[in-house]
């Protein structure tokens, strides 16, 4: 039989807990790493001075700000730091690991996280992968400063191509803006411009009518 090492990693509002489980037939015993005993605000400055200064984070400096908050103790304290947190990987010279290090930093935060800041991050995570993407693809420096200006005309034909998507699932303007993550006008507004063209939804058509933002 191989052997089995179980982790349990413990926030700072844990400072012991039990490590041997007697199940009766099976005995667990477990490695239990306490956050506790970890220095927040040595580490938030030393990742800080690395992202301001443009370098780049290792794979351990990049786990170290998924962590950051739970190194804390108290809810409200965590939600600080949980901004405090993202504000710096969205700052990451490269953007795909900084949408990385946000995912990340959700997943780890989940049970303490503001419903309402977590779906306005998840919101601007979606944006940027869609903006790289788009430079991906090839699109000149104007896209550039559209995306500097708001949502650009890439992301805008991303967005009505999946609104369309939704659409052929015969999803309500107000399931579709949940689904997204996008404002509800937005969605209506896309969702007008798509009304007799069902039930393929032709996105290249519904597009035209548009654009999204005058």
């Amino acid at each position: 039989m191989k052997k089995l090492k179980i982790l349990v990693i413990y926030t700072a509002d844990v400072s012991q807990a039990q490590e041997v489980y007697d199940l009766g037939g099976v005995v667990i015993q477990v490695e239990a790493s306490y956050l506790i005993h970890q220095n927040t605000k040595e580490i938030y400055g030393r990742l800080k001075e690395k992202v301001s200064g443009g370098e780049e984070l290792n794979v351990t400096e990049r786990m170290e700000l998924m962590i950051l908050p739970l190194t804390i103790k108290g809810k409200k304290e965590k939600q600080e730091y949980i901004q405090k947190a993202i504000e710096l990987a969205k700052k990451m010279e490269d953007r795909r690991q900084g949408a990385q290090v946000t995912a990340g930093i959700l997943t780890f935060t989940d049970k303490v996280l503001d419903p309402a800041y977590a779906k306005q991050v998840k919101g601007e995570i979606r944006m940027n992968l869609v903006s790289q993407m788009i430079f991906q693809d090839g699109f000149d420096s104007g896209v550039e400063q559209g995306m500097n200006q708001g949502i650009t005309q890439g992301s805008e034909k991303k967005l009505v191509q999946l609104v369309c998507r939704k659409l052929r699932k015969k999803k309500s303007p107000e399931m579709i803006s949940e689904e997204l993550e996008e404002e509800l006008e937005v969605i209506e507004k896309i969702c007008k411009a798509a009304k007799g063209y069902g039930p393929d939804y032709d996105w290249e058509q519904i597009y035209k009518k548009l654009p999204l933002k005058e």
